[in-house]
């Protein structure tokens, strides 16, 4: 997928790249497009901060209280060159993997509110898209439209959802 955003955002130079260690609050990759826009990519990146009063999801027991440490989006996209994500304050695209088929994860659309929001919430981004390696039925994908999530279904090489 982190080859596919390079290709997608015209990618000439990587300037540091294809750090696949998850977790971890330094970029993936940092590159520069034919138009001398840097972007910075991180995988699996874990952030643990205040959450506004008004979120009522879960927390993790083990930090202090109204904090959350939640699972991982697998793919978060920010204008810029960046060292850390601790200090980026927009970003600008949030991307959620889904490798197995519908009925491995989608739990009648409870991942909506167990995963999708909550990263909305710590992360803020512009844009979330769930990525899905097989196609979603319309059901789905109306129901993640109804909450600001973008669809890429069948992204896979050489797949429809390229």
């Amino acid at each position: 997928m982190l080859k596919e955003i390079h290709q997608s955002l015209d990618a000439v130079r990587i300037e540091r790249g294809w750090s696949t260690e998850q977790g971890k609050n330094y970029p993936a990759s940092i590159f520069v497009n034919s138009e001398g826009m840097y972007y910075s990519c991180w995988f699996e990146p874990q952030i643990v901060r205040p959450m506004p009063g008004y979120y009522e999801g879960r927390v993790t027991p083990f930090f202090e209280e109204a904090k959350v440490a939640w699972l991982r989006p697998d793919i978060v996209v920010v204008k810029g060159k960046h060292d850390n994500l601790k200090d980026v304050s927009d970003v600008n695209v949030l991307i959620e993997c889904k490798n197995l088929p519908l009925d491995y994860w989608w739990n009648e659309g409870m991942v909506i509110e167990e995963q999708l929001i909550p990263y909305k919430t710590i992360f803020n981004p512009k844009s979330e898209v769930l990525a899905s390696l097989h196609s979603l039925p319309n059901h789905v994908r109306q129901r993640l439209d109804q909450h600001g999530f973008d669809v890429a279904d069948n992204l896979y090489p050489n797949g429809e959802g390229v």
